[in-house]
C-alpha cells in the first residue's frame, strides 16, 4: 500500500510538471506571436505615414543628394578616401533636423505609441563606365552608422523597412550609378507592457489552470495521506486487538483443559478459583467485542494507545 501511494505521488508530480511545462510554453508561443503581430502593425502604420522617409522634407533631401553627387565625385577625382566619404556621410549637417521632423510626424500620426528611431547607413557603392563595383562603404546594421534618429541602441529594436536608393550621374564624361542603402529601426517605449496588457486573458487564464492544477494536486495528496493514516490506523487496531482477543482466548482454553481433571472438578477451591477465571476472561473478552462494535474504524476519532502488556499468571 505504501509503496502503491508512492508511485501514485510520483507520478502526479510529474504529471504537474508536463501540464506546466506545457501551459508555459503556450503562453511563451502565444507571447511570441503577440510579438509578430505588434511589430507587422507597427510596419504597416509607419508604411501608411510614409513610403519613403526622405518625402518628409523635401529641402532636406535635396541637400543629401547634393552631398552624396560631391562626395561621389570627389572620390572619382581621388580627393576623398572610402574613411573620409563615410565620415562625411555620417557627419552630415541636417541629422538633427532631418531627426525632429520624423520623430514630430510620428507622434503626429502615431499618437498611441511613443517611437525611438534610428536610420542607419548600410551601403554606399558606385559603379563607373560599366567597371566593377567600387564599394565605398558596405556593413551589417550598426547604431554607429546611424545617420539620423534617437535611438542609442539597435538590441531592442526592430528592422521597418530598407531604403534602396540609386543616383545616374557623369563627371568629366564618366558615368557613374551611385547605389545606398538605409535601414530604419524603431523601438516602440514599453512594448513589453503594450503585449502583455494584449494577454491579459491569456495570462490571467494560463494562471488560473496552473494554480487549479496545483490546488487538485495538493488535495489528492491529501487525500492520499489521509487514507495512508487510516490504513495505518487500522492496521494498528486490528494488530492490536487480535493480540487482545488471544490473551484470553488462550486462558479460557487452559482452564477448559484443567476443568478436564477429574481431580480438580473433585476439590471445590480448585474448581471455584478455575471458574472464577473462565468468568473474567469471558467478561473481558465480551468487553473487547463490545468496543469493536462501538468503534467504528472508518471514523478518524478512533484513536489507539499503544502499551506494552505484562503476561499475567492464572
Amino acid at each position: 500500500m505504501k509503496q502503491r501511494i508512492n508511485l501514485l505521488i510520483a507520478f502526479s508530480v510529474v504529471a504537474l510538471i508536463v501540464l506546466s511545462t506545457m501551459q508555459c510554453y503556450l503562453v511563451k508561443t502565444a507571447y511570441d506571436y503577440k510579438v509578430a503581430e505588434f511589430h507587422t502593425q507597427i510596419k504597416n502604420e509607419i508604411a501608411q505615414i510614409t513610403n519613403n522617409y526622405s518625402d518628409i522634407d523635401s529641402v532636406l533631401v535635396a541637400k543629401k543628394e547634393a552631398l552624396y553627387t560631391s562626395l561621389s565625385e570627389n572620390y572619382i577625382q581621388g580627393k576623398n578616401s572610402k574613411i573620409e566619404v563615410k565620415n562625411k556621410i555620417l557627419e552630415n549637417e541636417y541629422r538633427s533636423a532631418l531627426t525632429t521632423q520624423i520623430q514630430r510626424k510620428f507622434e503626429r500620426d502615431l499618437p498611441n505609441f511613443k517611437i525611438d528611431f534610428a536610420i542607419v547607413l548600410n551601403k554606399f557603392i558606385l559603379y563607373k563606365n560599366e567597371k566593377k563595383a567600387d564599394t565605398i562603404f558596405s556593413e551589417k546594421p550598426f547604431i554607429q552608422n546611424k545617420l539620423y534618429g534617437n535611438l542609442a541602441s539597435l538590441n531592442h529594436a526592430f528592422l521597418v523597412r530598407n531604403y534602396v536608393g540609386t543616383t545616374n550621374g557623369t563627371f568629366k564624361n564618366q558615368n557613374y550609378n551611385l547605389l545606398t542603402e538605409d535601414s530604419m529601426y524603431v523601438s516602440v517605449v514599453d512594448w513589453e507592457m503594450i503585449i502583455l496588457r494584449r494577454m491579459a486573458f491569456v495570462l490571467v487564464l494560463s494562471l488560473l489552470s496552473i494554480l487549479t492544477l496545483i490546488t487538485l494536486f495538493v488535495i489528492a495528496l491529501k487525500a492520499l495521506i489521509k487514507q495512508k493514516k487510516v490504513s495505518d490506523v487500522k492496521t494498528d487496531f486490528i494488530n492490536n486487538i487480535t493480540h487482545e482477543l488471544k490473551t484470553p482466548l488462550a486462558t479460557l482454553g487452559i482452564s477448559t483443559k484443567i476443568l478436564e481433571q477429574k481431580h480438580i472438578r473433585e476439590n471445590d477451591e480448585n474448581f471455584n478459583a478455575i471458574v472464577n477465571t473462565i468468568s473474567r476472561q469471558n467478561n473481558r473478552l465480551q468487553n473487547l467485542i463490545d468496543q469493536v462494535m462501538a468503534n467504528s474504524l472508518a471514523e478518524n476519532e478512533l484513536e489507539l494507545k499503544k502499551r506494552k502488556s505484562k503476561p499475567k499468571i492464572f
